[in-house]
């Protein structure tokens, strides 16, 4: 058995494959990655919070990404490109 085969199901679970796995064949760290939350292209919207303010817009995200990643989104009405934060599926937070 490989090295980097994954031997729980834990380990497996909630993961995609980046290539058909045949029947039979071990599940490797290379060959899974955890897909992500926001794919490129997709609407979002965009969540900006500080203290007891809170405003929120809709964007297009230019970036796919897993929580805690940093991605670019055009703001739909500004047209303005800014980076944010995936915080869940359709959700970027994003900070001044």
């Amino acid at each position: 058995i490989p090295g980097d085969a994954l031997r729980r199901d834990h380990d497996i679970v909630g993961l995609e494959a980046s290539r058909d796995i045949p029947f039979g064949e071990v599940f490797r760290k290379d060959k899974l990655s955890i897909p992500p939350l926001v794919t490129a292209g997709a609407k979002v919207t965009m969540m900006y919070k500080n203290g007891v303010f809170e405003a929120s817009a809709s964007g297009i995200a230019l970036e796919s990404g897993i929580r805690g990643q940093e991605i670019r989104i055009r703001n739909d009405t500004s047209k303005r490109i800014v980076n944010g934060t995936v915080l869940e599926a359709g959700l970027v937070g994003v900070k001044p």
